[in-house]
């Protein structure tokens, strides 16, 4: 009987440490309550200088960039300025700023005058306005007074080689005419009706 209590007595013993150790343990494992503050959001007004630094950094990028823009509208204006200076040149002088070599280009350019002196009346504008000097074509009036005149007759006009200078040829023309009067004829009444330009004939050599 008497080990049977003692050993009663332990287990008591045992429990009671067992119990203690387990409250001990939850103990320490639970967070401790924190005794700290909690954090406070400050809020500090903007200062006089951060409003003008910001201000100003506005205005100098919007001065840049409405810099920029007139600039490149400035290059705009400055290209259609320049394509509008190109212009093309005009087929009159193209066809009469050069020289002539042929009859076909003798009587063309003669043709183009003719046209202008019918409108204007006058042999000086119309040479000025196709940039033609009234001696270089006197030197050539011929050759397109012949084919003109002939058109459509039965007239045996010598033919013109090529090689020969235009010169050459208008004074082959010249004796042409006087062994034709009825075309020479023909010629000087075309003339005086202003079918034909009234300048006379010159001959170099």
């Amino acid at each position: 009987m008497e080990e049977k209590s003692v050993l009663m007595d332990q287990r008591d013993k045992l429990r009671t440490e067992l119990n203690q150790l387990m409250d001990s343990a939850a103990a320490a494992s639970a967070p401790a309550p924190s005794t700290a503050p909690a954090p406070t959001h400050s809020y500090k007004k903007p200062t006089k200088k951060r409003i003008s630094s910001s201000s100003s950094s506005l205005s100098t990028s919007s001065s840049s960039t409405s810099s920029s823009t007139s600039s490149s509208e400035a290059e705009k204006k400055k290209k259609k300025k320049k394509k509008k200076k190109k212009k093309t040149k005009k087929p009159n002088e193209r066809t009469f700023g050069r020289r002539m070599t042929t009859p076909e280009q003798v009587t063309h350019r003669y043709l183009q005058i003719l046209t202008t002196f019918r409108k204007t009346k006058s042999i000086p504008e119309s040479l000025k306005k196709h940039k033609v000097d009234k001696t270089t074509l006197a030197l050539t009036n011929i050759i397109a007074e012949v084919a003109i005149a002939s058109d459509g007759e039965d007239f045996t006009v010598p033919p013109y080689t090529a090689g020969t200078t235009l010169q050459s040829y208008a004074k082959d023309l010249l004796k042409f005419l006087s062994s034709c009067p009825q075309l020479k004829s023909k010629i000087e009444k075309m003339k005086a009706a202003n079918k034909l330009l009234p300048i006379k004939n010159k001959f170099r050599g």
